[in-house]
């Protein structure tokens, strides 16, 4: 009589936590293909400073757009070392808004070919996107 009631209880707990799974899956599909995502697009990806002189201020604005039809939030932007600094305009844009951020480097102490990574931290599915500056960057110490 024991063996009936735990493949009873048995077949009740497979039963729940397999519903329980067939769900959530389903509520992952529904968000995976919404329509109203935002989606983040950045124009150029690279920008090259061409040659510098150590000790040089120098800035460059990047055009960015939500492509997507939901609402963009960047959240943060982090530009990896002190001698970059990041002037966001808009940090909210509606569908098929642009805007521009403006992107600051300070080559001071800097030599030989630069490239430096600009991490922008957005609402949308891939979460970041990354771009680069780039420059080669002459300093008098180190010829």
């Amino acid at each position: 009589m024991k063996m009936p009631r735990l493949l009873f209880a048995f077949v009740i707990v497979f039963l729940l936590f397999g519903c329980n799974n067939t769900q959530t899956s389903r509520n992952l599909s529904v968000n995976s293909t919404s329509n109203n995502e935002a989606k983040f697009a950045v124009e150029p990806e690279m920008h090259n400073f061409g040659e510098l002189e150590s000790g040089e201020v120098i800035s460059f604005s990047f055009k960015y757009t939500n492509t997507g039809e939901g609402t963009l939030h960047i959240d943060s932007v982090d530009g990896g070392c002190g001698c970059i600094e990041i002037e966001l305009k808009d940090e909210v844009l509606k569908a098929n808004e642009s805007s521009f951020f403006t992107v600051v480097y300070n080559t001071a102490g800097e030599w030989g070919n630069i490239l430096k990574p600009i991490i922008l931290y957005t609402n949308t599915l891939e979460k970041r996107k990354e771009i680069f500056i780039t420059a080669k960057v002459n300093n008098e110490l180190f010829k």
